[in-house]
């Protein structure tokens, strides 16, 4: 009855040993995932970013939020940060011609950035953060913009002027 008992209290130790570690596979496989569908919402982005930049003659930005560019004989391309995505509007904001969404950026933190070079110069800046992992220990949220700054990882920038600025500065 002794050896009855050892054996059901081992195999009980063995499952649940077993479900925990099930748990922390699928919890792993889970943010991978969520993490690639980032990378690929990025690599998107940044792509379709410069390209539209190389072929705009100006933009104007509201950071961190906006940039608004201005395509020669085209319509407007907005893109627009908003609750972790970024969307592409061409044409009317209103009545866009077409629109185009980068999701699954909801932990990142992404700002548009004006780096002006000189007066005829400008260059735009889309620069993304990952916020980085805190010890437990200090529970105190961060206070300041700076003191956040210095628990994110920069993640990716992408810079990058319009065509019409390029003959100046090159």
């Amino acid at each position: 009855m002794l050896e009855a008992i050892m054996y059901v209290s081992l195999s009980a130790v063995l499952v649940s040993l077993t479900a925990q570690w099930f748990h922390v596979v699928f919890q792993v496989a889970s943010r991978n995932k969520i993490r690639q569908r980032q990378h690929v919402s990025l690599k998107r982005l940044s792509s379709d970013l410069r390209t539209d930049l190389i072929s705009a003659s100006d933009f104007s930005l509201t950071p961190p939020q906006q940039l608004s560019l201005n395509v020669e004989g085209k319509e407007e391309i907005i893109y627009r940060i908003s609750q972790g995505q970024v969307d592409r509007i061409v044409g009317d904001a209103q009545k866009p011609a077409r629109q185009d969404v980068y999701r699954d950026l909801d932990d990142l933190r992404l700002e548009f950035v004006d780096g002006n070079l000189t007066d005829t110069s400008k260059i735009a800046f889309l620069n993304v953060y990952r916020p980085a992992k805190r010890k437990k220990l200090d529970g105190a949220a961060p206070q300041s913009v700076a003191e956040k700054s210095l628990m994110e990882r920069p993640l990716l920038q992408v810079r990058c002027r319009p065509n019409s600025n390029r003959e100046a500065v090159e």
